[in-house]
């Protein structure tokens, strides 16, 4: 995370209100979607009975198997933070994001609305300054 350099003591407080920001906006794109209902496995024609244990059976094969060997809990918040998807120094933040907001969509949503504010309201007080002379 680019905070543990500069503010190693404030690191956990930094990803406590991340988290929360995070958390906040996952329920609320949630409650958003629409509820899709569950969905009927049709009944298979092989007999499960008599090859329970096996992956394969003869010129077929089971692509999900019941019980996997290891399971890999991969967060977006957790992807993120690894730095898969890096930028360069000299990169655009708003170009990044356009680009990588599909592989994470609750933090581009939440990118959108944060880089979306300026930075300081020097443009509106030129408008302002502008318009009086």
């Amino acid at each position: 995370m680019l905070f543990t350099s500069r503010f190693g003591t404030h690191v956990n407080r930094i990803r406590e209100l991340i988290q929360l920001k995070f958390n906040i906006r996952e329920s609320h794109i949630q409650l958003l979607q629409p509820n899709t209902p569950p969905i009927n496995n049709p009944p298979s024609n092989t007999n499960d009975d008599d090859n329970e244990d096996l992956e394969s059976d003869g010129e077929e094969f089971n692509f999900y198997p019941k019980e996997a060997d290891a399971v890999e809990i991969n967060t977006e918040l957790e992807r993120y933070n690894n730095g898969v998807f890096p930028m360069d120094k000299k990169g655009c933040v708003l170009g990044w994001w356009k680009v990588h907001c599909k592989d994470f969509p609750i933090l581009g949503s939440l990118a959108r609305d944060y880089l979306a504010c300026a930075a300081s309201s020097a443009a509106v007080e030129q408008t302002f300054s502008a318009a009086a002379q």
